[in-house]
């Protein structure tokens, strides 16, 4: 029967070290020292890079202590404008973000950390916000966006001769040639990264790169090498106390220790990497111990407490949702199954981790279905399906390079092609995998092989070799399972549960020392209790004593006033009388202002009622034009000075955001004439040129005002657009004329605005240039959306009187693309509040928004 060998329990855990490859160490000591430097007199500056250095000690494990330090680092940069602590603090909301799985958000902010890092010239920042986005194609299994990515980063650092950064490109471009099977390249990579590392004398990144080499080693079936490399990455992490590192390093030794048949060693490696994994709580990486641990019970036969561990670890990983894991898992217990004879559960774990690997494209998973798939079919005696299945895994496992994985193959070939009776395709295979496992050293690969040599050799009548074969299968046995170590195996279990008891015993202890010297304080702090009640008595009586002389005067005091209060009683009773006719006076010269302002307040409504039904059109009626639209409007008063104007003539649509001078009544008389004007220009005189429509208005509002012989300056801001070709092309003409107003837009594929200035004059008022209005001519593509606005939101003011200003309006231009634009209303007035803070509105408010 196939024995599953030990690389399987291993491999799965040796990838997920790979992705993590270059996170810092998390240390206590390192994050309490920032807590404590932050308590000295640091400048605004220093402030904000100690909360970010906080924030990236927590970026892997911890996203609320991400957010409370990044969200203060982002409050301080905004006051004193701090652009490279917005970098930072963006990556490391990135970061932790991508950690929990949201790609989609995390690329947005290592592109939003990328842009202002790239803005100011912050060669750091770019680095790693490039670094982020790679481990995201990585994560996605984007493998050519990530080599891209990575490729980037190694130019950057290069030109600006940046080490470090130049190691961190290597190093994580290694790792994704490693996983695509490309050893050659990946290797080479990796020592590139450990002599810039020894340069940089950076052990932490030493250590890793050691790791990273062990782990190429590890897939060729190099296991001497791949040990030997591993013990270095440990002997520095020991020196550094790096748990999290010192961790990695037991596993993987377990995991060689584990191919060489030496179970003991192996499962003390496993269990002392579990033990560090305990204390810091990460599921993922105690749900892989779990599964390496299983894996030495099932080599041992112990298939009920494999069983167990392995439905353990698959709970772990179904509860975080990791699907890699859940794929290894599904396999591990078709494994076991395998070996108890159940083989339609084996076959129905097989094929739920089949059909994960698919979607992950995980080649070697894949590759370790179709072998076992094909174990079933042979144990069920179905010979040729078999062959396809062990000839796929064969396939991949060639392109792969692993040679002991190649050697596992090759034996189960070797034992379908026998019971076929095809013994010299039989022997060419068993030959190869006997071959192949000697050179990688995998004792369980060497017997499983001889075994079926030993029967192939006495089937054709070689019994010399065959006798060969069968003693060496016999010392593979006996040094696989011998009774030294299962024993040394129950003694091992028998410590760890010991120990864990012992450490619970000693928590005990502690906890009652705790108890004990709490009652003490307790007991001490009853007794200052008591001599502070007797003292507080005692001050008591005194001050009581002190209170009863004091009242006593007092009392004579009063005596003698009250007759001068009598006396003074008469005069305030005629004041009283003068007082009552006054409020009389006053209450009815309140009624009268309150009918006045209610008469006025009736016809402001009465007013906007009117101006919204002739200016305004309603969300209903602009929806036929644009279907996907946002109108913010929000008059500073009952009534505006702002309006909108929207048509579509014949396959011509025109959108105009317009802002006249004034707010309330005056503002709303302006607007009603800049709106007949519009319609009379454009509906009844049909003129379609957006600049000629400009000047025409400007010469109709001078006009119409006397502006020429009165001093009278009233006019509007404009921003005018017409759009050709909306709903029967891929692209939309837009013809641009503007008044002191801009236009802006937002391609979907960028996360930039771009900004089209209108001409610096107004519409009326006296001209004291020759300026003319002209039109601008742009294509855009379908999806693009356009922002046409009024200056009364980037002018509003806070309760420090300072403007919101254009720069952060361009800003929340961006963030609001989060949203849908039906959304963006609420967005915008809910930024706007929080802005405010309750202070009056300064301007009336016009934000114009639509999609192509």
């Amino acid at each position: 029967m196939y024995k599953v060998k030990a690389k399987y329990f291993g491999w799965l855990y040796l990838i997920f070290l790979l992705q993590c490859n270059y996170a810092f160490p998390q240390s206590k000591s390192k994050i309490d020292s920032l807590k404590k430097k932050l308590r000295n007199n640091l400048s605004s500056k220093e402030q904000i890079d100690t909360y970010n250095a906080i924030a990236r000690f927590y970026n892997k494990t911890d996203s609320l202590m991400v957010s409370q330090y990044t969200i203060k680092a982002i409050n301080l940069a905004e006051k004193i404008n701090y652009q490279k602590g917005f970098a930072d603090a963006w990556y490391n909301q990135g970061w932790i973000t991508m950690v929990n799985g949201n790609y989609k958000r995390a690329r947005f902010l290592f592109y939003k950390a990328l842009r202002i890092a790239k803005k100011t010239n912050y060669i750091q920042g770019r680095i790693q916000a490039m670094n982020g986005l790679g481990a995201i194609y990585q994560d996605e299994g984007d493998n050519a966006q990530a080599i891209q990515m990575y490729q980037r980063l190694i130019k950057l650092a290069k030109k600006s001769k940046d080490i470090k950064g130049l190691a961190k490109g290597y190093g994580n471009l290694g790792l994704v040639y490693s996983t695509q099977g490309k050893y050659q390249k990946a290797m080479a990579l990796h020592k590139k990264a450990l002599e810039l590392n020894k340069k940089a004398s950076n052990p932490y990144f030493i250590a890793m790169n050691y790791n990273n080499i062990a782990n190429i080693y590890y897939y060729r079936g190099e296991y001497s090498k791949a040990l030997v490399t591993y013990k270095r990455s440990l002997v520095i992490r020991r020196k550094l106390d790096n748990q999290p590192g010192l961790a990695i390093n037991y596993n993987n030794i377990g995991v060689i220790y584990k191919l060489q048949g030496n179970y003991p060693q192996a499962l003390n490696m496993f269990q002392k990497s579990l033990n560090i994994r305990l204390k810091t709580g990460n599921k993922l990486k105690i749900a892989l111990n779990y599964n390496n641990i299983a894996g030495i019970h099932y080599a041992q036969r112990n298939y009920p407490l494999s069983l167990k561990i392995y439905q353990k670890s698959l709970q772990i990983q179904q509860e975080i949702k990791y699907k890699k894991g859940i794929a290894k898992s599904f396999h591990n217990l078709g494994v076991v199954y395998q070996a108890q004879g159940k083989y339609d559960q084996a076959f129905q774990s097989y094929q739920k981790s089949f059909k994960l690997n698919q979607i992950l494209n995980n080649k070697r998973g894949l590759a370790d279905n179709c072998l076992n798939l094909g174990v079933i079919a042979l144990n069920k005696g179905n010979k040729e399906q078999a062959l396809g299945h062990l000839e796929k895994a064969l396939t991949i496992r060639q392109k792969l390079g692993e040679k002991d994985e190649i050697a596992q193959v090759l034996i189960q070939l070797g034992k379908t092609h026998y019971s076929q009776k095809n013994y010299s395709k039989s022997l060419e295979y068993l030959e190869r995998a006997q071959q192949m496992a000697e050179k990688t050293g995998n004792s369980e690969s060497i017997k499983s092989a001889s075994s079926y040599l030993s029967e192939l050799y006495e089937a054709i009548g070689q019994p010399q070799k065959a006798l060969e074969s069968y003693k060496l299968f016999k010392r593979m046995t006996d040094s696989l399972l011998n009774k030294e170590n299962i024993e040394q195996i129950a003694q091992l279990k028998a410590k760890y549960k010991f120990e864990k008891e012992k450490e619970v015993l000693q928590i005990k202890q502690v906890n009652a020392r705790k108890l004990f010297a709490e009652r003490l304080k307790a007991q001490s702090a009853n007794k200052k209790m008591a001599y502070l009640g007797l003292c507080t008595a005692v001050l008591f009586l005194v001050v009581l004593s002190i209170f009863y002389f004091l009242k006593q005067k007092h009392n004579r005091q009063l005596s003698q006033s009250n007759e001068q209060l009598v006396s003074a009683n008469y005069q305030l009773e005629e004041q009283k009388s003068e007082i009552i006719d006054q409020r009389d006076f006053i209450e009815n010269q309140n009624k009268q202002l309150t009918a006045s302002y209610r008469r006025i307040n009736q016809s402001l409504k009465a007013a906007y009622n009117i101006q919204r039904a002739m200016l305004l059109p309603y969300d209903e009626q602009v929806a036929v034009i644009f279907p996907d639209h946002m109108i913010f409007y929000q008059p500073k008063d009952v009534v505006s000075g702002d309006f909108y104007w929207i048509e579509k003539i014949g396959n011509k649509i025109f959108v105009a955001a317009v802002d006249c001078t004034g707010h309330g009544v005056p503002g709303a008389f302006m607007s009603m004439i800049g709106n007949t004007l519009l319609n009379h220009l454009i509906k009844v005189k049909q003129v379609f040129n957006p600049a000629q429509v400009l000047e025409m208005l400007h010469h109709e509002i001078t006009r119409l005002l006397l502006q020429d012989i009165s001093n009278n300056v009233s006019g509007m801001d404009i921003a005018l657009c017409m759009l050709e070709g909306y709903h029967d092309s891929q692209e939309v003409k837009i013809t641009f004329a503007g008044a002191k107003r801009p236009m802006y837009y937002i391609f979907p594929e960028k996360l930039t605005v771009e900004q089209i200035r209108g001409t610096r004059k107004s519409i009326g008022g006296k001209r004291f240039t020759d300026t003319r209005f002209v039109n601008q001519h742009l294509n855009l593509k379908k999806g693009t959306t356009i922002y046409l606005i009024s200056d009364g939101y980037s002018d509003q003011n806070d309760i420090k009187r300072r403007s919101l200003g254009s720069g952060n309006f361009l800003r929340l231009l961006l963030e609001a693309q989060e949203y849908d634009l039906k959304f963006q209303k609420n967005f915008f007035r809910k930024h706007l509040e929080k802005y405010m803070q309750g202070v009056e509105q300064r301007d009336d408010i016009l934000i114009v928004g639509f999609r192509l």
